[in-house]
């Protein structure tokens, strides 16, 4: 089973994993993102060991496989000096305002917004790939 585990860029450059399962959060804080992914690991055996211990059930969590995602507001804050949120705008069809919010986290994107980013995040890198100077 596949747990969507969402990472995000603080200011000072810590990044933070968030995993929910189930009823369960599990967090993981780092100064890099495999720091980050090592501390949500071992919050994980922490949890799974933890439930064993009051008895309820955890064999669930026997077969998880992290998912990485970076939050829309860490790519949007991170690319920034590369990536302009009007280019960003024009070839994915989202508002450059909107992208703003994203970024600000003023507002948080829908899965069908996120959607078109990543779709547009992804042709850009093919394009990029393919060019030979």
């Amino acid at each position: 089973m596949k747990a969507i585990a969402t990472y995000s860029i603080a200011k000072d450059g810590t990044y933070s994993i968030v995993c929910t399962i189930g009823k369960n959060t599990v967090v993981g804080v780092g100064n890099g993102l495999e720091e980050a992914k090592r501390d949500l690991t071992n919050g994980f055996e922490l949890l799974k060991s933890s439930l064993k211990e009051a008895g309820e059930p955890a064999r669930f969590l026997e077969q998880i496989e992290f998912d990485y995602r970076m939050d829309a507001a860490s790519f949007l804050e991170k690319y920034s000096s590369v990536l302009t949120l009007t280019g960003l705008g024009k070839r994915s069809g989202i508002n450059p305002k909107q992208l703003w919010k994203y970024q600000k986290y003023d507002t948080t994107p829908r899965r069908a917004q996120l959607d078109k980013l990543e779709k547009t995040i992804h042709e850009l890198g093919q394009e990029l790939l393919a060019i030979k100077l």
